[in-house]
């Protein structure tokens, strides 16, 4: 039977791993960082395995490939010969040739003028036939050239140089290899970081640092959500809700709530004005933040569940769906507190619960080993997905530029499942999976993160299903909760610390946005 939450979605994940053993990065190592921690010392990392990252990146010492100067000069490459243009270059810049001129190849690019058919632009002036071609025609052309290229061909000419390295270009660019469109005042610096970006995440490349422990948390922390780019939420053990800046490392407030257990989950609505906080006393509080991130209690709710409340997660501005200990879930309205559904089916407790692509789809997974889709319109279960790995610990729903797919972390096997589009079921286990309970999963484009009790945070290459980086060492106990942003990683325990993995340190701040 085909997923009918994926109908739309034919390519598998994990049908490429078998079917395309020779891809590039198919046969990489696992890059495996050690954080070295001390209190109230500097933060550093070490690569235990440097021969993983490649000879090239070890040549770079992590260093950016493009180098910006503050004057904006041309980027610093070597001398520029005929032969170091790449082949589409070449028959770019050098299309216009005479055909008794065909034979004559030019040393370097400033004998290439002598060789070519030169013409005379509306100013008189000498140039190559491609400069005087429409702009829409020009740019069309750089497209179809990979980044280096283009700055190549920038080299041959005044005019070329400028529509090389326009913003124009440059923006397009961007769109079409990273499928960005972000305001910027210089597309080219930002494609150059975006590139250096994708290489950081490849090698594990990060500044590590821990928000303030002075202001930190008398628990242990259960949970985290984003409020924005640069503001976390964050709950403990210890009943209260702290927001932090990430990059300032300051908890901007805390505030304690009416829960009379420790806040096991919390979920922040997609307009961001409220938030709902799930309990292991089987309460819910519904709270209001406000444009300056501060929260107020509005509610709070005891009559959803019989036992904990283990996850939550919002559908509409003013709905969420709950998953409890008591092996429901229940779909119910945050200003009124009014019950919407009550969804039965699962044996055990229910210890996650996501959204599945749209709002009328939740997915659902439970210690007994199943993993279930909703439709939060009816209340009815519409596939019950068996899982090989025994109960199911954590879940995400992993959305990249080719599929959608499940992925599902085991209690007792410590391995990952993964339902891909075509319903088709793969378990995948790799030498470098978790040694022990795998405790949550996040996921922003081809990548998803992994942390657990093991004390490890990984980081998964959906394309390849492969551990592409392994941090050891970043926490004293175990792990249980994890955000993954588009330059970041945020992790938190049993040690009652939030660590910062920075990737875009040194980066257009446009990126993680």
């Amino acid at each position: 039977m085909s997923a009918p939450f994926l109908a739309p979605y034919h390519s598998s994940l994990t049908q490429s791993l078998v079917h395309h053993p020779d891809r590039k990065d198919q046969g990489r190592q696992t890059v495996y960082i050690a954080i070295i921690s001390k209190r109230n010392s500097p933060v550093r990392t070490k690569c235990l395995n440097p021969n993983a990252i490649g000879a090239r990146a070890q040549a770079r010492g992590h260093k950016r490939a493009f180098n910006h100067s503050s004057n904006n000069s041309p980027l610093p490459f070597p001398k520029l010969t005929w032969a170091m243009l790449p082949k589409k270059a070449k028959s770019l810049t050098f299309w216009s040739r005479r055909p008794e001129e065909l034979a004559q190849t030019p040393a370097s690019l400033s004998d290439m003028h002598g060789t070519l058919s030169l013409t005379k632009d509306k100013h008189n002036k000498r140039c190559l036939p491609l400069e005087t071609l429409p702009f829409e025609i020009i740019h069309k052309i750089l497209l179809s050239l990979d980044a280096g290229s283009i700055l190549r061909l920038g080299q041959t000419s005044r005019a070329l140089y400028a529509l090389c390295h326009s913003n124009h270009v440059w923006s397009s660019l961007l769109y079409e290899d990273f499928h960005m469109f972000q305001r910027s005042a210089d597309y080219e610096r930002l494609y150059q970081d975006r590139k250096a970006l994708g290489r950081r995440w490849k090698e594990g490349h990060a500044r590590v640092h821990y928000l303030d422990d002075k202001d930190g948390h008398q628990g242990c922390i259960y949970s985290l959500a984003w409020l924005d780019h640069r503001t976390i939420l964050s709950t403990s053990r210890d009943r209260t809700i702290k927001i932090w800046d990430i990059f300032t490392r300051q908890c901007l407030a805390t505030y304690t709530s009416s829960h009379q257990g420790s806040i096991l989950c919390v979920a922040i609505a997609p307009s961001g004005k409220y938030a709902v906080t799930g309990s292991s006393d089987r309460s819910c509080i519904v709270w209001s933040v406000q444009s300056n991130k501060s929260c107020n209690e509005l509610q709070r709710y005891t009559k959803h569940h019989d036992q904990s409340v283990m996850s939550v997660v919002f559908i509409h501005n003013d709905v969420v769906v709950t998953g409890s200990r008591d092996a429901t879930l229940c779909i119910w309205n945050v200003l009124r507190g009014d019950t919407l559904h009550v969804l039965r089916g699962h044996t055990g407790a229910v210890n996650v619960v996501k959204v599945l692509g749209s709002d009328d789809r939740v997915v659902s997974g439970s210690a007994d080993g199943t993993v279930r889709i909703w439709c939060t319109a009816t209340g009815s279960c519409l596939q019950t997905l068996e899982s090989q790995i025994g109960g199911i610990s954590c879940l995400q729903v992993v959305v990249d530029e080719r599929e959608r797919t499940i992925w599902a972390g085991g209690i007792i096997h410590h391995r990952i499942q993964i339902w891909s589009s075509d319903g088709d079921v793969r378990t995948m286990t790799t030498p470098s999976g978790h040694t022990d309970l795998m405790r949550c999963l996040d996921a922003i484009e081809d990548r998803v993160v992994t942390v657990g009790y093991d004390k490890v945070i990984k980081i998964w290459d959906t394309q390849t299903g492969r551990c592409a980086v392994n941090f050891q060492s970043g926490h004293e106990g175990r792990i249980f909760c994890v955000l993954m942003g588009r330059t970041t990683v945020i992790s938190a325990g049993y040690d009652k610390r939030i660590m910062v993995l920075n990737f875009g340190h040194g980066l257009s701040s446009d990126l993680s946005k």
